[in-house]
């Protein structure tokens, strides 16, 4: 129990849960493995041209996050690839994992979580940046 405990405590300490969430549902040790990975991506990424090193980390969180069924980070790590594919000028790749990190956020999230917000926001600047003003 000590150790879940601090784990938590790290969790909310780096942002990545809050003390309710902590107390809604006990996080498994994948969901604390995948969050160490984000993080570790989160790092790398602003870094130029360490697109790919992120997007490592990020692929390697998400069957951690999703067993645990931690949506919320699940499609994070999602619009993580995606923005890392985009600033790294893949489109193929970016198209997938917008349209993956999208659908999985209708799917599983309220349309008012952040995470929803941004997954649709960066649907929008990827068609935009592709010519598909409508779809924007």
């Amino acid at each position: 129990m000590l150790v879940f405990v601090k784990k938590a405590i790290i969790l909310i300490l780096i942002g990545l849960c809050t003390p309710k969430m902590i107390l809604a549902k006990k996080l498994c040790n994948d969901s604390i493995i995948g969050a160490n990975l984000i993080k570790k991506a989160e790092a790398i990424v602003n870094q130029k041209s360490k697109y790919d090193s992120a997007v490592i980390y990020l692929k390697e969180a998400l069957p951690y996050l999703e067993n645990c069924e931690q949506d919320e980070l699940f499609v994070f790590a999602l619009n993580g690839i995606m923005l890392s594919y985009y600033r790294a000028d893949i489109l193929d790749s970016t198209r997938k994992y917008s349209a993956l990190a999208m659908k999985i956020a209708r799917e599983r999230l309220p349309e008012t979580s952040d995470v929803y917000l941004s997954a649709l926001n960066n649907l929008g600047v990827f068609r935009y940046r592709t010519g598909d003003y409508q779809g924007a």
